[in-house]
């Protein structure tokens, strides 16, 4: 329910009509207008709505309840709109985590899997993750910001860093079946 509440105060602050968005998404109006009774976008067409909605806070929203999605992070609403107030947050994140980068690989150097970390270990552990988490949320906003204030696209970004990924190896092209992950550790 929140997507579709949050889809529709989208499409009234860019006034995109029930019309428009069923244009867009190459559906009857008659069948949009379902889905705003109902209450629920289909999921085969949620990708569809956000993207010709162009809303970055409805796109943040919807990969933070993506099941597959290892690391959801949220739309950052509490934060001032324009993208130097968020690259200057961005920064302080990347200091933050770079001052605890040495340590946390100095904790996991010849640490065999499984290993029980001490107290102190564990306590700087969780710091670096949420130092990491709090980094990846930053950058994400930045991009968003860059959207909402430039018009710069965030899902082109998105499919330029995928499409790097493919060319430099470090993720698949086709959809097959995983090898079973095997840990190096």
């Amino acid at each position: 329910m929140e997507i579709m509440n949050l889809a529709r105060m989208e499409m009234s602050l860019k006034g995109i009509q029930v019309q428009e968005l069923a244009r867009q998404v190459r559906v009857a109006a008659n069948t949009v207008s379902t889905w705003f009774g109902r209450g629920e976008i289909p999921e085969a067409m949620l990708g569809a709505v956000v993207e010709a909605i162009d809303s970055p806070r409805l796109s943040e929203t919807r990969c933070s309840q993506c099941k597959g999605n290892a690391f959801p992070t949220r739309y950052l609403d509490n934060v001032d709109a324009h993208p130097m107030v968020a690259i200057n947050k961005a920064s302080r994140e990347i200091k933050e985590w770079t001052d605890l980068v040495g340590s946390a690989i100095d904790t996991i150097t010849n640490r065999p899997k499984g290993v029980i970390f001490s107290e102190q270990e564990e306590q700087l552990l969780i710091r670096f993750e949420n130092e990491t988490a709090d980094l990846i949320t930053s950058m994400k906003t930045v991009l968003i910001r860059f959207q909402e204030c430039y018009n710069r696209p965030v899902v082109a970004t998105m499919n330029r860093h995928v499409a790097k990924l493919e060319q430099s190896g470090y993720c698949s092209v086709t959809k097959k079946k995983a090898a079973p992950y095997k840990q190096s550790c």
